[in-house]
Protein backbone atom coordinates (compact mmCIF):
# COMPACT_ATOMS: atom_id res chain seq x y z
CA UNK A 1 0.00 0.00 0.00
CA UNK A 2 1.32 3.49 -0.37
CA UNK A 3 2.20 6.09 1.49
CA UNK A 4 -1.09 8.46 2.66
CA UNK A 5 -0.13 12.16 1.18
CA UNK A 6 -1.11 15.03 2.95
CA UNK A 7 -0.76 19.05 3.60
CA UNK A 8 0.39 20.78 6.41
CA UNK A 9 -0.58 24.25 6.96
CA UNK A 10 0.85 26.61 8.93
CA UNK A 11 -1.60 29.05 10.01
CA UNK A 12 0.86 31.38 11.41
CA UNK A 13 2.60 31.92 7.83
CA UNK A 14 -0.32 32.17 5.43
CA UNK A 15 -0.49 35.98 4.03
CA UNK A 16 -3.54 35.19 2.30
CA UNK A 17 -1.78 36.32 -1.31
CA UNK A 18 -3.74 33.60 -3.00
CA UNK A 19 -0.86 32.37 -4.82
CA UNK A 20 -1.33 28.52 -3.87
CA UNK A 21 -4.71 28.49 -5.27
CA UNK A 22 -3.64 30.59 -8.46
CA UNK A 23 -0.31 27.87 -8.79
CA UNK A 24 -2.66 24.91 -8.55
CA UNK A 25 -5.14 25.62 -11.14
CA UNK A 26 -2.24 26.88 -13.45
CA UNK A 27 -0.69 23.41 -12.69
CA UNK A 28 -3.61 21.26 -13.79
CA UNK A 29 -4.69 23.72 -16.31
CA UNK A 30 -8.46 24.54 -14.75
CA UNK A 31 -10.69 26.96 -15.75
CA UNK A 32 -10.71 30.29 -13.86
CA UNK A 33 -11.98 30.31 -10.56
CA UNK A 34 -11.49 26.51 -10.24
CA UNK A 35 -8.68 24.90 -8.10
CA UNK A 36 -8.35 21.83 -6.41
CA UNK A 37 -7.08 24.26 -3.18
CA UNK A 38 -8.96 27.24 -1.54
CA UNK A 39 -7.91 29.47 0.80
CA UNK A 40 -10.52 30.49 2.85
CA UNK A 41 -11.09 32.46 6.18
CA UNK A 42 -11.63 30.86 9.41
CA UNK A 43 -13.35 32.35 12.62
CA UNK A 44 -11.17 34.81 14.31
CA UNK A 45 -9.99 33.72 17.35
CA UNK A 46 -8.10 35.57 20.61
CA UNK A 47 -4.76 35.38 20.48
CA UNK A 48 -2.57 37.65 22.67
CA UNK A 49 -6.24 39.67 24.05
CA UNK A 50 -6.54 40.18 20.73
CA UNK A 51 -9.10 39.09 17.96
CA UNK A 52 -7.00 37.49 14.99
CA UNK A 53 -8.49 36.25 11.88
CA UNK A 54 -6.53 32.94 10.05
CA UNK A 55 -6.28 32.22 6.52
CA UNK A 56 -6.26 28.31 5.32
CA UNK A 57 -5.75 27.00 2.26
CA UNK A 58 -7.90 23.95 2.29
CA UNK A 59 -7.37 20.92 -0.82
CA UNK A 60 -10.25 19.76 -2.04
CA UNK A 61 -8.51 16.63 -3.53
CA UNK A 62 -5.56 15.67 -2.19
CA UNK A 63 -4.97 12.66 -5.07
CA UNK A 64 -3.52 15.55 -6.96
CA UNK A 65 -1.37 16.62 -4.16
CA UNK A 66 -0.41 13.23 -4.67
CA UNK A 67 -0.13 12.89 -7.84
CA UNK A 68 2.37 16.23 -7.59
CA UNK A 69 4.30 14.33 -5.03
CA UNK A 70 4.51 10.87 -7.04
CA UNK A 71 5.97 12.26 -9.84
CA UNK A 72 9.01 14.05 -8.33
CA UNK A 73 7.70 17.53 -9.03
CA UNK A 74 7.02 18.74 -5.65
CA UNK A 75 3.74 20.22 -4.93
CA UNK A 76 3.45 23.86 -6.96
CA UNK A 77 1.46 25.02 -4.09
CA UNK A 78 3.97 24.54 -1.70
CA UNK A 79 6.59 25.85 -3.82
CA UNK A 80 5.30 29.24 -4.80
CA UNK A 81 4.09 29.93 -1.09
CA UNK A 82 5.87 33.04 -0.05
CA UNK A 83 5.24 32.29 3.57
CA UNK A 84 6.26 29.13 3.12
CA UNK A 85 3.10 28.08 4.96
CA UNK A 86 2.51 24.46 3.01
CA UNK A 87 4.23 21.52 3.07
CA UNK A 88 3.13 18.62 1.44
CA UNK A 89 4.30 15.26 1.70
CA UNK A 90 3.99 11.49 3.53
CA UNK A 91 1.19 12.33 6.29
CA UNK A 92 2.73 10.57 9.33
CA UNK A 93 6.17 12.70 8.27
CA UNK A 94 3.76 15.92 8.33
CA UNK A 95 2.29 15.04 11.43
CA UNK A 96 5.49 14.96 13.24
CA UNK A 97 6.13 17.95 12.07
CA UNK A 98 3.39 19.93 13.11
CA UNK A 99 3.54 18.48 16.67
CA UNK A 100 7.43 20.01 16.66
CA UNK A 101 6.09 23.18 15.66
CA UNK A 102 4.45 24.23 18.69
CA UNK A 103 2.16 26.45 16.58
CA UNK A 104 -1.38 26.21 14.91
CA UNK A 105 -1.46 24.16 12.11
CA UNK A 106 -3.95 22.24 10.40
CA UNK A 107 -3.04 18.78 8.53
CA UNK A 108 -5.04 17.44 5.96
CA UNK A 109 -4.42 13.80 4.86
Amino acid sequence: MGKTIGMLVDLDFCVGCYACQSACSDHWDLPVGSSYLKVMNCKPEEVDGRLKMFLCPIPYSLDRCAQCVEFGEGASCAKICIGKALAVGEAGELAERAASLGRRTCLFR
